[in-house]
């Protein structure tokens, strides 16, 4: 799930002050990325990786607690979201893998809405 140098070109994440979870579209896109991630292990670990940084402003960094689940953690370090990353580069990374991991229409639609509702 490591990025490629291709992705550094993604567009930047639009500079927010509150948490990602209480935009209203940004909730909505992750509900329906919810019903889509059975049978589909990439593409709930990118899933994953958004929902726990989802509670972070786009101002922070990533961090965890010291109960975070540890798979949790090592998928969010090979996508490239280490604590100390910028919360930006860090949902930048996450909204990579889950549009790599997205192999039907409905989750490449779900993936595109919650790309939409995060990045400016």
């Amino acid at each position: 799930m490591a990025r490629s140098s291709a992705q550094s070109s993604t567009p930047a994440v639009e500079a927010r002050t509150s948490v990602y979870r209480t935009r209203e579209d940004f909730a909505a896109a992750m509900g329906a990325v919810s019903g889509l991630v059975a049978g589909a292990p990439e593409y709930r670990a990118a899933h994953r990786v958004l929902t726990h940084l989802s509670w972070r402003s786009p101002k922070g960094a990533v961090a965890w607690h010291n109960g975070t689940n540890a798979d949790m953690v090592a998928n969010a370090k090979a996508m490239g979201a280490e604590p100390g990353t910028p919360m930006p580069e860090a949902m930048v990374a996450a909204l990579d893998a889950l549009d790599k991991a997205a192999d039907t229409d409905a989750r490449k639609a779900a993936a595109k809405a919650v790309r939409a509702a995060t990045v400016a």
